[in-house]
């Protein structure tokens, strides 16, 4: 492969072209081809590299795709990758490497791995906010397209361990009234709350008419609440803190009653949000067992501890800089608003799952603020793009559908196989205009002599 002489080429057809000629290469990470190809891509503008370039250099050479954006760009490669931000040891630690062999990206585990923490430690691990006790349980919603990152199986894999370790899972579809009656004989109303689909969780029924605005008030684990108007006896739970796992898909959400978000159901979540995964186990191997049995005591263990936690000093000062410095209070996305103002709950959460899971004996150090507030950062990241698609209109959907028919063949489409891929959806004059928008908006362009449609690096994006 030689580099292209005389008029340079738009952006957008090099990363094609240089696309197509990887699809024809099988080697490895000492072949001469790969200086050259990594230079041709040093020479496209950061923002003009799409992550699909770098995992089909990675394909052809047998790398890892961080290995290639360590090459690129060694100095910003590595925060796309989460693992450096997993702590060194502790709970946490454990439940990842347990969850290893398994193809859901770690980042998944870690927080379902956060999750079940939080729930096993119910209301017995506190921090005092002053007008209020702030527990360790955390609503997390994993986010993924149908079919990839095994949102379920990650899932599972917590849930296992957190039922045989004694706790109380509520699943599948159960009613506000099957919810509060669970709890009317208990002294604590606590456990983790399971929806492997959350559109069937929450589904429009009339007898869940009440589940939303139900959740959205316990998830604030009130002392003592009253079920007046949920079941037709009043029931009252006390010692509230409810943790919830779900999964979910953008299309789900999507179509999720319109108070979820307008009522604050949603901010109260940390949406976990992947488009892939970077794992592949065709014959995975059996589960490290003695993690198994390791992760299970501790929780087990963790049914005795009762811990007020408080700040150090050094962390003290760092957190009120931090809270009085924000620079994101808010966004013109409301979905995102309202998880800004919930932003330092959640950090004050994972800093406390952090700690008890390196034991570090009821101190909330400066070393987990600041991991918290790195691991809070990297998932905001994939959170702009996530609601541009579940804000998009039927017709910003079509544009994100055919966006990613064009990514799917490798950037690039002849007109006659783009018109009839979607001719089951629109007629011609209806497909014109689609792609008119598409090229008015710099997502894509038309190359005449080859007759080709293909991204742009804003398409790309």
């Amino acid at each position: 492969m030689e580099k292209p002489t005389g008029k340079p080429l738009p952006w957008g057809r090099q990363i094609v072209l240089l696309m197509q000629g990887l699809e024809a290469i099988t080697a490895t990470g000492d072949d001469p081809r790969l200086p050259t190809i990594l230079s041709w891509i040093k020479d496209l503008p950061a923002h003009a590299q799409p992550p699909e370039l770098h995992a089909a250099v990675a394909r052809a050479f047998g790398l890892s795709p961080e290995r290639i954006k360590l090459e690129l760009n060694p100095k910003t490669a590595v925060s796309a990758d989460f693992d450096p931000l997993l702590p060194r040891s502790g709970w946490l630690r454990d439940y990842v490497e347990y969850t290893r062999t398994t193809e859901p990206p770690t980042i998944f585990h870690f927080f379902v791995g956060a999750t079940v923490l939080g729930a096993q430690l119910k209301r017995n691990v506190y921090f005092d906010k002053g007008y209020k006790h702030l527990y360790p349980g955390v609503c997390t919603l994993l986010v993924a397209p149908s079919g990839r990152c095994r949102k379920t199986s990650a899932c599972e894999l917590g849930i296992s361990l957190y039922r045989e370790a004694g706790g109380l899972v509520l699943a599948d579809k159960i009613t506000p009234e099957a919810l509060v009656t669970t709890y009317s004989e208990r002294a604590e109303a606590t456990g983790l709350i399971y929806a492997g689909e959350l559109k069937q969780f929450l589904g429009s029924q009339k007898y869940m008419e009440g589940m939303i605005p139900l959740l959205t008030r316990l998830f604030d684990c009130p002392d003592v609440w009253s079920s007046a108007t949920i079941a037709r006896d009043e029931i009252t739970l006390r010692n509230v803190a409810f943790s919830m796992l779900g999964a979910s898909t953008m299309d789900w959400l999507r179509m999720l009653p319109g108070d979820t978000y307008g009522g604050g159901f949603m901010s109260r979540f940390l949406l976990v949000v992947q488009e892939d995964t970077p794992r592949s186990f065709p014959l995975p191997p059996p589960m490290p067992e003695h993690l198994r049995v390791r992760l299970v005591t501790r929780l087990v263990e963790l049914n005795l501890i009762k811990q007020k936690m408080s700040l150090t000093p050094a962390a003290e000062r760092w957190f009120r800089n931090w809270y009085n410095d924000r620079s994101q209070r808010g966004t013109e996305e409301k979905q995102f608003s309202g998880y800004f103002e919930r932003k330092p709950d959640h950090l004050f959460r994972l800093a406390m799952l952090l700690s008890i899971s390196e034991d570090d004996g009821g101190a909330l150090e400066l070393k987990q603020l600041e991991k918290a507030l790195q691991i809070l950062n990297w998932v905001e990241a994939w959170l702009p793009n996530a609601f541009e698609q579940l804000n998009s209109t039927d017709i910003g959907e079509t544009h994100l559908r055919m966006l990613a028919q064009l990514k799917k063949s490798g950037g690039s489409m002849k007109h006659s196989d783009w018109l009839r891929r979607n001719s089951g959806r629109m007629h011609a004059g209806q497909f014109k205009q689609y792609v008119s928008t598409l090229r008015d908006a710099k997502q894509i362009d038309f190359d005449a002599t080859q007759g080709l449609y293909y991204l742009t690096p804003e398409g790309w994006k």
